[in-house]
């Protein structure tokens, strides 16, 4: 039964782990809160892009082409909510897959400090 458990956390880790290295939260310049889902063009650790007054980045950047998160047309997303109206149910499922992400890390982590502490011998019997 352990045996499952390891391998169910494991598999949901990895799942989640694809799922949150593949997609970003992009809150476009100058919006009072409006952020979307986006499927990102390579895997990185980053979660969160943009934000900030309207042209702070080009004027930060001068010369230099528009990052990808600035055009929102042309990728795929799901609008997930702003400050003032709450989240959207795309925004609730990507807080839960972000929740069971860390779940499923920290029962990894339980489980394998258990097990190091058996193997050292934190699990012997008195002897009578």
């Amino acid at each position: 039964m352990k045996n499952r458990i390891v391998v169910v956390l494991s598999g949901l880790f990895i799942l989640l782990s694809a799922y949150s290295a593949f997609t970003g939260v992009v809150v476009p310049e100058g919006s009072l809160g409006d952020s979307y889902l986006v499927l990102k063009p390579m895997p990185s650790f980053e979660r969160v892009f943009g934000g900030g007054e309207e042209g702070a980045w080009t004027r930060a950047h001068p010369g230099e082409p528009a990052p990808w998160w600035q055009d929102l047309d042309s990728r795929p997303s799901a609008y997930l909510g702003d400050w003032e109206n709450g989240s959207t149910p795309v925004g609730v499922l990507d807080m839960a897959a972000n929740l069971l992400w860390l779940a499923s890390l920290l029962g990894l982590i339980v489980y394998g400090l258990r097990a190091m502490v058996r193997r050292l011998g934190g699990g012997r019997r008195p002897v009578r």
